[in-house]
């Protein structure tokens, strides 16, 4: 059927048999083993959790569908020690939640991933988050053989247990949460144990920042002198432009008035109406 990423046939055939590896490797204990399956198709989940509880013998299986899901899970599930991570998840994929445990892993964790988009790429990009803490090691393609799984998710359960990380490498530890926290408090204690640099130091820059302000200020002010000057250099052309407007305004009330005076406005409207408004007579008009 279209869409189901895994082998029904395989997972229908897969019975507990005399060959298991769990029983052919009797000393591997799986009590106190949990594990991870972060996918996001409910039928593989519930297919691949059956497997793992029931035929493989995981005491406890735990299912997310997203990247975020999975890191919240794996921080609150401290016996989760085998993780099988799909590659291309909602929010957050398999190459993200790998980057994510790499930088700030919660406990050594062995990683297998399956996924329906397999590439060489992709599995050398897998295989290189390998770290002490994080095992890396197992690509598997789907559609899922579930009886070639078994001794995959046993061997890489099994790597952990075998090669356990002693001491973590100094640059993880250098990139430890606790190291860093424990590291900017040691260096607040010495700025706060030596403030006469500190106190230097601001004096240095308030000294810089006030000297700017002064010199902007100083600016301000000659630009203020220049305007000044050169309205007083203006000041008596205004007055005698002033003085020239008024007196232009009296000698033409004046005039107006002596002609209203003699009647010269009402001789001209005559003339006007005389001239230009009565049409001259024709002749033949009675």
């Amino acid at each position: 059927m279209p869409g189901r990423l895994y082998n029904d046939r395989s997972f229908m055939s897969v019975g507990p048999t005399s060959e298991s590896p769990l029983e052919a490797n009797a000393p591997l204990s799986l009590d106190g083993a949990a594990v991870l399956i972060v996918d996001e198709d409910p039928a593989f989940q519930l297919g691949l959790k059956t497997f793992l509880k029931e035929y493989v013998g995981f005491p406890a299986v735990h299912v997310a569908k997203s990247g975020r899901e999975a890191l919240r899970i794996l921080r609150d599930e401290p016996s989760i020690r085998l993780v099988t991570l799909d590659y291309r998840m909602p929010e957050l994929d398999g190459l993200g939640v790998l980057e994510i445990l790499r930088d700030d892993p919660p406990r050594p964790l062995a990683v297998v991933m399956i996924t329906g988009y397999p590439s060489d790429r992709l599995e050398q990009e897998f295989h290189a988050y390998r770290s002490p803490l994080l095992r890396t090691e197992h690509f598997v393609s789907k559609p899922v053989d579930f009886a070639a799984l078994e001794p995959i998710v046993l061997k890489a359960y099994e790597s952990l247990l075998k090669d356990p990380p002693v001491a973590a490498p100094l640059a993880s530890v250098q990139e430890s949460p606790v190291l860093k926290a424990a590291v900017a408090r040691a260096t607040a204690a010495q700025v706060s144990a030596a403030p006469s640099f500190d106190a230097a130091a601001r004096l240095d820059g308030l000294e810089a920042a006030m000297t700017g302000r002064l010199e902007a200020l100083q600016q301000q002010l000659t630009a203020i002198e220049t305007r000044l000057a050169d309205l007083n250099e203006r000041t008596p052309s205004l007055w005698r432009r002033f003085w020239l407007l008024a007196l232009g305004l009296i000698f033409a009330t004046t005039a107006a008035f002596l002609a209203y005076q003699m009647g010269w406005f009402a001789e001209a409207g005559a003339w006007i109406e005389r001239t230009l408004l009565v049409p001259p007579p024709q002749d033949g008009w009675l």
